[in-house]
């Protein structure tokens, strides 16, 4: 059997909602990989490389913590030193933002501390960032 476009698959399978144009539910099968990783650089901690992925118009929030959550929009990260929601990070413009979830364990950037207080802090290719006991460098290209 040939391989199928998404489209003549949907075309095939009823519609969950007869009000939704074929463009709508298209629009909701498409997810795109976003520019930007975290590269782990204590594979004691964390060994598996972050990834982000998110459906193109819709705002792109991730937390990161040991808490399970749905995909994309969560990442656990299996560590005791890791809180249930410890960190989010929000793509916007071609950036990525990251904030504290956890007032009595920031998130560090660079070996500094980004309270929850402070907001969202801009990252930088090159950045060092430290969630619990785990250390990332963050790539963007």
């Amino acid at each position: 059997m040939a391989p199928q476009r998404v489209a003549e698959v949907l075309e095939e399978e009823e519609t969950p909602d007869p009000g939704l144009a074929q463009e709508d539910l298209l629009h909701r099968a498409t997810v795109q990989l976003l520019p930007g990783r975290l590269e782990p650089l204590i594979p004691e901690v964390i060994q598996q490389e972050v990834r982000f992925q998110g459906a193109p118009g819709e705002e792109h929030e991730i937390t990161l913590g040991w808490e399970l959550g749905d995909p994309p929009h969560h990442v656990t990260l299996d560590h005791p030193s890791i809180q249930p929601l410890h960190a989010k990070m929000t793509f916007q413009f071609g950036s990525w933002m990251i904030e504290s979830l956890s007032p009595q364990d920031p998130v560090e950037i660079n070996g500094t501390p980004v309270p929850s207080a402070s907001g969202p802090y801009l990252l930088a290719n090159g950045d060092q960032i430290r969630i619990g006991d785990a250390l990332f460098r963050f790539h963007l290209p």
